[in-house]
């Protein structure tokens, strides 16, 4: 839940183009917890190939400029902690699913917490005009949202029942490709041929990791 908030304040200081290629990084935290805490063994090559699908993916959304305003300072450091929060609660969350087994009980728990912070902070800043949804500007795609991010989510955890989470982690964020694709479709944004080949790299990556043999 720390780490969800400070990859919400790292985008309200910063640009997206500049700290989801941090956030990415939030893999790497994971990769490593899940090989010294959890003691997931993972054969050479793989991990050579989640190392390599991790930096093509932080290297597709890369910005060739960053802005160095007092602001994105502050994005940029509310991004590292969402490294640091998020990676961790990961391996958590592998952990805790070993435990309970039914990714349901983390995703009910988590999302009861998630209730009690928010209605926390609606009391101390008196906000709860921001819960009227007929002020929200297309709510369909709120709620378009809001049902891909619990499938996402749920199937992440469900994955996590017999799969490690250091092969996991590094295959669920490369998840990215899919954005990018859709706004070049959808959007009509341009993608760069040297950004085509990385995505090309990173399908290849997660079609190797996804085969037993290796």
């Amino acid at each position: 839940m720390i780490g969800y908030i400070c990859g919400i304040l790292s985008v309200k200081y910063a640009s997206v183009s500049t700290v989801i290629p941090i956030r990415k990084c939030n893999t790497i935290v994971t990769l490593i917890l899940g090989i010294l805490i959890l003691h997931e063994s993972i054969p050479i090559l793989k991990l050579i190939i989640s190392i390599i699908l991790i930096i093509l993916t932080i290297l597709i959304v890369k910005e060739d400029k960053i802005r160095n305003d007092k602001d994105s300072k502050k994005g940029i450091a509310f991004a590292w902690l969402f490294v640091l929060f998020n990676g961790v609660a990961s391996m958590l969350n592998k952990y805790y699913i070993s435990i309970f087994i039914n990714p349901l009980i983390m995703t009910f728990y988590y999302s009861l917490f998630g209730i009690i912070i928010v209605g926390i902070y609606c009391i101390l800043t008196k906000s709860w005009k921001y819960f009227n949804i007929n002020k929200i500007d297309k709510v369909y795609l709120l709620f378009s949202y809001i049902i891909f991010d619990l499938i996402s989510n749920l199937s992440f955890r469900f994955c996590l029942i017999d799969g490690q989470v250091a092969l996991a982690q590094p295959i669920h964020s490369s998840s990215i490709i899919i954005t990018i694709i859709a706004s070049y479709f959808l959007l009509h944004e341009k993608i760069s041929n040297k950004k085509w080949l990385m995505i090309l790299g990173v399908i290849i990556c997660v079609i190797l990791l996804s085969i037993q043999i290796l």
